[in-house]
């Protein structure tokens, strides 16, 4: 639905604009393969690339001024997966202490079990909140498990690639051990965000 919404495409990027600013519930694609070109030039010059990052930079802003979009909507998720990443260090960091000094386990084992419990919190805080259905239905509460095993492979190999991040930056290039877990931490987030949204919430709608 794009009544009301203030359209104004930049070049050919006219579709872009209908998905940044219109109020659509589902979108389908239909394939469509291109193939080398046999006559004539590229039109990609750098005026349209320049038209380009202003209309991506136009409907962020559109976004973030009307709110009456499914860009806002992705917004605000975005921003409750990061406040539950936050949650889960402060789980994490609070039953690692809690094992360690008050229950006298060997800290790695600790660490294991403080992950998996802040793995479990995050998982069940975005399926009820982040990601929540208007409409709950029982096919999706049956395959909580399923989703929740989706998540855990997510973050365990989101974990590994934060490690190898670490280690890269560092012993490679000689970054500062903290600007490399920052680094790291970064770009697991949008991994995690990303692959969790579209393979474990898949068939989720939205509100």
């Amino acid at each position: 639905m794009i009544s009301g919404a203030q359209l104004h495409p930049r070049g050919y990027k006219i579709l872009m604009e209908v998905l940044g600013k219109g109020r659509w519930k589902s979108v389908f694609e239909i394939p469509f393969t291109f193939t080398d070109r046999q006559h004539g030039e590229s039109k990609l010059t750098s005026c349209i690339i320049n038209d380009y990052v202003k209309q991506i930079l136009i409907i962020t802003e559109y976004s973030l001024t009307f709110r009456n979009n499914q860009v806002w909507n992705e917004w605000k998720k975005i921003i409750k997966f990061d406040f539950v990443g936050l949650s889960g260090v402060l789980v994490n960091i609070g039953f690692l202490y809690l094992f360690t000094e008050y229950m006298g386990l060997y800290y790695i084992i600790a660490s294991i079990v403080a992950i998996e419990i802040s793995i479990l919190s995050n998982f069940l805080l975005n399926d009820c909140w982040t990601f929540k259905l208007k409409d709950e239905v029982n096919s999706y509460t049956q395959n909580r498990f399923q989703r929740f095993f989706s998540f855990q492979c997510v973050s365990i190999i989101g974990l590994i690639i934060n490690i190898g991040i670490l280690y890269f930056l560092t012993d490679f290039f000689g970054i500062y051990y903290l600007v490399s877990n920052i680094i790291g931490i970064l770009i697991v987030f949008f991994w995690n965000y990303l692959i969790n949204r579209h393979i474990t919430w898949k068939l989720r709608t939205y509100g």
